[in-house]
């Protein structure tokens, strides 16, 4: 099940008074919050797909988590988190593969450049001073 349907899932089991409480903590995101404008007379789908244009899946996920706790609904919230964290890889090796560059030159684009060994000056003698002429 993909993302916004879990969330359309949850979104769907709150009663209208709850969808507003809902919404009304969607406007008071700390960092790009989505405007009370936009969240008046849309429907629980709409919702969704407004907060996954804005945050993301992933971002939408956790977002609505928090809002959900917020509300004191944790039971929901608490299944909620078990979905989404189905959803993310379990196997080390896949998240490994997923984060390697897929072909050579990306490999050496992501590889750090080596330091410049610098030269060190050599110890010279002094210059002689040259005999004035007179």
């Amino acid at each position: 099940m993909a993302v916004h349907e879990i969330l359309l899932q949850y979104l769907e089991q709150l009663d209208s008074k709850e969808v507003d409480s809902f919404k009304y903590h969607l406007t008071k995101v700390k960092s790009n919050a989505i405007p009370r404008s936009q969240l008046e007379n849309i429907s629980r789908w709409a919702i969704v797909e407004c907060m996954i244009q804005r945050y993301h899946p992933d971002g939408a996920g956790n977002l609505t988590l928090r809002i959900l706790k917020k509300m004191k609904m944790m039971n929901p919230a608490k299944e909620l988190q078990e979905k989404l964290a189905a959803k993310k890889p379990v196997n080390k090796k896949s998240a490994k593969k997923a984060k390697k560059p897929a072909t050579a030159a990306a490999k050496k684009a992501t590889k750090s450049p080596k330091k410049a060994k610098t030269a060190k000056p050599k110890a010279t003698k002094p210059k002689k001073a040259a005999p004035k002429k007179k």
